[in-house]
């Protein structure tokens, strides 16, 4: 797959590249920690109210498919994919823009971040939270790094060649991103679920027997 092979490439020779997709993993990270951390300030303002109704639809579209039978569920691995493909495909398309590729990169971190805070709740503890997350986004994150980091060939490169190799690095970032929707539909649910049910039982288990201990 020649595609494939004009990505694996430019990974591996490209030095400002690789900075830059490191760099862009980073950024993803850091904006997720920065806004969960600042959740109350942020929930009440603009950008609150706009990851509160990105969060509310990705909770719909996960509330639908458990409700909606086997065949619904068995294409809520397409839904992922279909929706962050997307994000990815827009993405190639606005690098000329510089500044979009950096945009995808915060809000979706920031994303990550407003809902790990938000559903806390629901999922009783941070550690589930981790694991809701992290089995798909070790994947997810740096696929839609590879595309957004592509904008420094710009530099390099010019318009034509960079879109030439950036296409390559979308078809990598896509193919990725199969993998994490699958990985989002299944292993993350049931480890996330394992986790949460072993760790909230087992804070129940240390309560119920910390008050016995008072009462005795």
């Amino acid at each position: 797959m020649g595609f494939l092979d004009d990505a694996v490439d430019e990974i591996a020779q490209d030095s400002l590249y690789r900075r830059a997709w490191y760099a862009f993993i980073v950024l993803f990270g850091v904006v997720a920690m920065l806004v969960a951390t600042f959740y109350n300030k942020i929930v009440s303002g603009y950008p609150g109210q706009y990851l509160l109704n990105e969060t509310q639809s990705i909770r719909s579209i996960a509330s639908f498919a458990n409700t909606s039978g086997p065949y619904f569920y068995a294409a809520l691995p397409g839904i992922i994919f279909a929706k962050n493909s997307l994000t990815d495909i827009i993405d190639y398309a606005l690098l000329i823009t510089i500044v979009f590729p950096i945009f995808v990169i915060v809000l979706n971190g920031g994303l990550v971040g407003f809902v790990s805070v938000y559903t806390l709740p629901l999922h009783g503890n941070a550690l589930a939270i981790f694991y809701f997350l992290a089995p798909h986004g070790v994947i997810e994150i740096p696929a839609f790094s590879l595309v957004a980091s592509s904008m420094v060939l710009f530099f390099k490169r010019g318009i034509g060649r960079t879109y030439a190799l950036a296409f390559s690095l979308l078809v990598l970032s896509v193919l990725l991103l199969v993998v994490a929707a699958i990985m989002e539909s299944s292993v993350t649910l049931v480890v996330g679920s394992l986790v949460q049910a072993l760790t909230n039982r087992t804070a129940l288990h240390m309560i119920v027997n910390g008050t016995s201990g008072a009462l005795t």
